[in-house]
């Protein structure tokens, strides 16, 4: 994924974008990890398992946060709706429980 934003930059490009689906939270950990990065980077987390990537990715720098327009307006494996992901985000952001 390292070499993949690279190429992106080297190429020419602004911002980077990585969305891949996450299998495990050793993936969501290195998909965040990417982050860890001065350049502008856009993470994706796909799938149940992606869902904390999609939380946590733009509290900790993530340019976009990919959201549906309510709850069953999916259109992406573990997306969430645009109040939910807000919450959620507020309530770590917080720390919450």
């Amino acid at each position: 994924m390292e070499q993949t934003i690279d190429w992106c930059f080297n190429s020419g490009a602004d911002i980077a974008k990585i969305a891949c689906k996450v299998n495990s939270k050793a993936e969501a950990a290195r998909l965040l990890g990417l982050l860890d990065d001065e350049r502008e980077l856009i993470i994706v987390g796909m799938g149940d398992e992606g869902k904390i990537v999609r939380i946590a990715a733009p509290l900790l720098g993530s340019r976009i946060a990919y959201v549906s327009q309510g709850k069953g307006k999916e259109t992406a494996s573990g997306q969430m709706a645009a109040e939910e992901l807000e919450r959620k985000m507020k309530e770590i952001s917080n720390g919450k429980d």
